[in-house]
């Protein structure tokens, strides 16, 4: 009776004991609550495009069913992915499953029970043949030694495992002392880790009595099998432990063993069919090799090696657990300008149009075809491909579709019509969609701009009526009547108008004999003052001061480039028509982006300011100027009115004096409101007057000193 109370006590202290290490327990599994992803595979054949193959395990080294593509990230050398496909495959990976049996002293299970349980996993159809693998290893003490010795090595096949399961031997003959199960468990987790199966889709099955080992009791046991389940847990390996005893005492270092490793505590049934309840474990086993698949087209251009994650949303990809490296030896693409070929000679030859004061080009594009080759043999998306010539560029703006590899460029040369020979370098770069560029081998295309001297201009025929027969005189068929007396008058009228042609004339005469003192004003010295009063009004009193400041004027009409114009303290507009410029840049008929009345500069309050006028573009040192706002000139500032490409004019700007070195009030200082960010986005064009305006190159100023 004494003895029984004792043994009482004891199994509820290891009861209280259990109940503690089952609450720490279930803190460190919530702890584990981040999912795990195992990359198992990857496919980058068909680089960009790549298959990554992975397994979700939760925290506590379960498997994650229903997992969604909102749940997790990608990150290829730690750059996320944002776009890829999400699938989850249908066949499941191969399982690989280690039965152990702890076949100590006091394990006296009945053996049958037992078998049936291990058959039920190939028979139940949870043991696929030739894919899933199972080991069968068991803990005996005969002759003295404790060990684990190997009754089934690591097969595929179904029936060796149905075999072995039937020849098993376990019944409680020849057992001497008690065996060290949880050595046996540590050998199941080495047979796993040593075969290099998939992480995350192996698993423990052990059977037996309970867990002893010489020298610890049950409440020391207990923490070594925490520290072994959650070693396996570590490695992807789930322990699940069948109890095959009566009264099911002696439980807790089972539970440790497989409540921390992820898998159950499963309690097994001498008279009871058991089978129920295993097939929900094996289907559980089996279901850990459920896979999923993302699909995502790289976009990084590197040949190193690239590391691919997966990680849960909100995690960056240093916490993964598990990567998988690639790598793919990328180069540039080529590019090759195949037409036209080099060198190759486009003539434009000029038409008059009908009103004959406008000239028609023959050619007024050319086509530019370039092909791209992938010396690497990967075959990708090009996203920009662009034409160079001289200074100027034309974008493709239509790309071809993945494998594509023909380009053409339709190059606009409507604006080369100056007469004579040109030579253009071109050039294509294309970018793929990794970022790789390259650029073809320089090619010259060579623009003859043909002369329209010559060309005789035939008008159309004026048609003139058939003449009309003359009628009898009216007189004589009736001297009194009305057409008589229009005849009459009409025969006068040459005489009338002779004398009202002398009057006039002798009125004229007159006119000019009392006129002839006020001609002699207009005498070539007379002239030249009245030309020099002109520029005094325009540049100031010459006499009575230096110049302030020089304008050079670098490009413009051909005349005009090199001269150098004095600037005093008047206001000096530039544009092209003459009627409103004192500085005409371009006849009013050619095609310019100078406007025609552009700019005006000015002296004011000691500095002189530039102020735009135009809809086309005005920039000093590069930085375009808004219309109406004035922007202060600094010794060698660089003015460029309209496109150089687009007959523009480009002047610089000299001030003299003292203070020709230092800057009256750098632009930098001044608001930024009176600048243009863009330059690009405005058309540099304007309407064009009509040629037969009165035109005039007004250059008379600069003759004489202001020259």
């Amino acid at each position: 009776m004494k003895i029984a109370r004792i043994n009482l006590l004891k199994r509820v202290a290891v009861a209280h004991v259990f109940l503690l290490l089952m609450l720490v327990s279930s803190s460190q599994i919530s702890a584990q609550s981040a999912n795990q992803f195992y990359i198992t595979d990857i496919d980058h054949r068909g680089f960009p495009d790549v298959a990554v193959t992975f397994r979700a395990i939760t925290g506590a080294n379960k498997v994650l069913e229903n997992l969604s593509e909102n749940e997790i990230n990608i990150y290829e050398n730690e750059q996320r992915v944002v776009n890829f496909t999400f699938t989850t495959i249908p066949d499941l990976s191969p399982s690989h499953v280690v039965f152990v049996l702890d076949l100590g002293v006091y394990f006296d299970f009945n053996q049958d029970a037992v078998k049936s349980a291990m058959h039920h996993f190939a028979e139940g159809g949870y043991f696929r043949d030739g894919i899933d693998s199972v080991t069968i290893l068991a803990r005996v003490n005969g002759g003295g030694r404790d060990r684990t010795e190997t009754l089934l090595s690591t097969t595929t096949s179904k029936s060796d495992f149905v075999e072995t399961v039937k020849a098993l031997n376990i019944s409680p003959d020849n057992r001497e002392t008690i065996t060290n199960g949880l050595r046996a468990v540590e050998s199941g987790v080495d047979t796993l880790s040593l075969s290099q199966f998939e992480p995350g889709n192996s698993t423990i099955i052990y059977i037996g009595r309970l867990i002893q080992q010489p020298g610890r009791t049950q409440a020391q046991i207990v923490p070594r099998a925490q520290d072994l389940s959650a070693s396996a847990a570590e490695q992807g390996i789930a322990i699940y432990t069948f109890h095959a005893a009566r009264d099911l005492a002696y439980d807790s270092a089972l539970r440790a063993l497989s409540d921390s490793s992820g898998g159950e505590y499963v309690p097994l049934f001498e008279d009871q069919d058991n089978r129920r309840s295993l097939s929900l474990i094996y289907q559980t086993i089996i279901n850990r090799g459920i896979r999923y698949q993302v699909s995502y087209r790289s976009q990084l251009g590197t040949s190193n090696d690239r590391v691919v994650a997966i990680v849960p949303v909100g995690s960056p990809a240093s916490t993964a657990t598990h990567t998988i490296m690639y790598n793919v030896p990328l180069q540039q693409p080529n590019i090759a300008i195949v037409s036209p070929e080099n060198n190759k000679r486009f003539p434009r030859n000029p038409t008059p149009d009908a009103s004959g004061e406008t000239w028609l080009y023959d050619l007024n594009s050319i086509d530019v075809v370039a092909e791209v080759t992938w010396p690497d043999g990967i075959s990708r998306t090009v996203t920009t491909a662009v034409l160079l010539w001289a200074d100027s560029q034309t974008e493709l703006l239509t790309i071809p579709d993945p494998g594509g590899n023909s380009f053409t460029f339709t190059w606009d040369i409507t604006d080369i019509t100056e007469v004579g020979v040109r030579s253009f370098p071109i050039q294509v770069r294309v970018t793929d969609e990794l970022g790789l560029s390259n650029t073809s081998p320089s090619q010259t295309i060579v623009i003859e701009v043909l002369s329209g001297e010559g060309v005789i201009i035939v008008p159309a025929p004026t048609l003139t009526p058939a003449p009309r027969a003359t009628p009898a005189d009216p007189c004589e068929r009736d001297p009194d009547g009305s057409e008589c007396k229009r005849e009459t008058i009409k025969q006068a009228s040459p005489l009338v108008g002779m004398v009202i042609f002398a009057i006039i004339a002798g009125i004229l005469g007159f006119a000019l004999f009392k006129a002839r003192n006020e001609l002699k004003k207009f005498s070539p010295a007379n002239l030249r003052g009245a030309v020099n009063a002109i520029k005094t009004k325009i540049f100031g009193a010459e006499g009575a001061s230096e110049p302030l400041a020089k304008l050079h004027i670098e490009i413009a009409r051909p005349e005009l480039e090199g001269e150098v114009v004095d600037m005093f303290n008047q206001k000096l507009t530039l544009g092209r028509d003459p009627q409103q410029c004192d500085v005409v840049l371009y006849p009013l008929q050619q095609e310019s982006s100078v406007s025609r009345s552009h700019c005006t500069i000015q002296y004011d309050q000691g500095r002189f300011v530039i102020t735009h006028h135009s809809n086309s573009i005005t920039s000093v040192n590069n930085r375009r100027i808004r219309s109406g706002s004035p922007v202060p000139l600094n010794n060698g500032d660089v003015i460029v009115l309209g496109q150089i490409a687009v007959k523009g004019a480009r002047l610089r700007f000299e001030r003299l004096g003292e203070d020709a070195g230092t800057e009256d009030e750098p632009v930098e200082s001044w608001p930024t409101d009176i600048f243009e960010d863009d330059v690009n986005d405005i058309d540099p064009f304007e309407d064009l007057p009509d040629v037969d305006d009165d035109i005039a190159l007004n250059d008379g100023w600069l003759s004489g000193e202001a020259k």
